[in-house]
């Protein structure tokens, strides 16, 4: 989810991008017709431009790329725009087929895309150019009542999209703390869940007087505050939280894009799914598909299918235990399908069955639900919507984001639930499974020696 609103400057740089795609159309056909315009094809082109323009915005909408790109890696961009184009211009040549006014050359089509990649790529790359020397390399002082806390989010900033930010001091909570923070040399606070009320109004005060930008990280309780209306009674300010779940339409148009694209995803990977169930017995000892029990919506629980990636009976003598990076557990063959996440393709069963929706906060065994229950009261309400085969959490997180982590985010998915938002959850997967590190257990590596920023 993106919460940035368009901007003045970032429409600008949206008409920008519309501008460079319909150019991208008339230089193919310059290319195809030996620099010339032949009028029957480009009056047909001329004449859809409108409707390609809607695709088009409506496409690089689900693919964020229609807002500003701050603080992400270009690398994020790129996929997302070559997905983007590819969506695009497969939409347009299927239109062509059944639309008059698109009966220009699809082979127009496919130089023009060719065209778009490089083009925008490289508008896209000099926006985000401008973006990092406008806020990359933000000299940042974290704020935090105790070390742990601090050095953990340390490591956040320090490993987020190298060059965007550069720690310049961690402040742990003390008498007059206030005063130690090097305002001059610093341009952005991050305070930490863990500090108290009080805490945070004198830093917000401090930083609003230094004129200094402020970054909060979220208690799981102050996402109940993520959907809220003001409301006035008398002249009294109240905020008007949203509580309740989703409404009976939300139900039906979410169960049938659930049995749409269940259907269509299992028969178009039909032949890997058969590979899987024939090799996986022959790569290692055991059937290929294992039932686990999980805790679904409103606590009910059921049977998650999934593809075996680990040994017969790895948990045997060590009970459950979350998957780690480079685990001995794990098979040659479970490896790679952990990567690419081909070990869920059963899953699509279990949302047929009504079980799961296609996206939703990951179903856990009972043995980690009691516990975190315990450890954070609101998990439960994980339970007040249907598990996911894939969620706002994993788009978002890695394998290895802690379960408080990936708890606000599933929080805030229920909170802003939309059928629009849950297809961009389903686009922003493609990009996940790109990402190898995305889809690494838990890792200790890469740890940031924070001893000499502390103040």
């Amino acid at each position: 989810m993106n919460s940035n609103k368009l901007s003045y400057l970032s429409i600008i740089q949206n008409i920008g991008v519309i501008t460079l795609l319909h150019l991208s159309y008339i230089v193919a056909f310059l290319l195809k017709f030996d620099f010339e315009l032949p009028s029957y094809n480009f009056d047909s082109y001329l004449e859809s431009a409108i409707y390609v323009t809607i695709v088009s915005v409506i496409i690089f909408y689900f693919f964020d790329l229609l807002t500003n790109a701050k603080r992400v890696t270009f690398e994020e961009i790129i996929v997302n725009l070559a997905l983007a184009l590819l969506s695009t211009n497969i939409m347009l040549i299927v239109i062509s087929f059944w639309i008059r006014a698109f009966s220009f050359p699809r082979s127009i089509i496919i130089i023009s895309a060719l065209i778009q990649f490089v083009v925008i790529g490289l508008y896209y790359y000099a926006i985000w150019c401008i973006e990092k020397v406008k806020l990359g390399n933000r000299i940042v002082c974290v704020i935090e009542d105790c070390y742990e806390s601090a050095k953990y989010i340390a490591e956040k900033l320090h490993n987020h999209s190298k060059g965007w930010y550069e720690i310049g001091q961690v402040v742990t909570v003390k008498s007059n703390f206030i005063n130690s923070i090097k305002w001059d040399s610093i341009q952005t606070v991050v305070m930490g869940s863990s500090l108290s009320q009080n805490e945070k109004e004198q830093i917000i005060y401090a930083s609003i007087k230094h004129n200094k930008e402020i970054m909060i990280v979220p208690q799981t309780n102050e996402l109940l505050l993520s959907n809220y209306k003001v409301e006035r009674i008398d002249d009294m300010m109240v905020y008007n939280i949203k509580t309740n779940t989703l409404v009976n339409y939300q139900k039906f148009f979410k169960r049938l894009m659930d049995i749409v694209l269940s259907i269509l995803i299992l028969t178009i990977t039909a032949p890997t799914l058969l590979f899987l169930y024939v090799y996986i017995p022959i790569n290692s000892k055991g059937k290929a598909i294992y039932a686990q029990e999980r805790v679904g919506l409103n606590g009910f629980k059921f049977k998650i299918l999934k593809f075996r990636s680990m040994f017969i009976d790895a948990e045997k003598l060590t009970g459950p235990v979350l998957a780690t990076e480079n685990d001995p557990r794990i098979t040659s063959i479970g490896r790679f399908i952990r990567l690419t996440r081909l070990d869920e393709l059963p899953q699509l069963i279990n949302v047929l069955l009504g079980h799961m929706s296609f996206v939703g906060p990951r179903p856990e065994r009972e043995f980690y639900v009691k516990q975190f229950q315990e450890q954070m009261p609101l998990y439960s309400q994980r339970h007040t919507v249907k598990p996911g085969l894939t969620g706002f959490a994993q788009v978002m997180g890695k394998y290895s984001t802690t379960v408080e982590e990936k708890l606000k985010y599933d929080l805030m998915y229920i909170n802003n639930y939309s059928i629009l938002l849950d297809i961009r959850i389903i686009i922003k997967t493609i990009f996940v499974v790109l990402k190898r590190e995305q889809a690494v257990g838990i890792s200790n590596e890469n740890e940031l020696q924070i001893e000499k920023y502390i103040s």
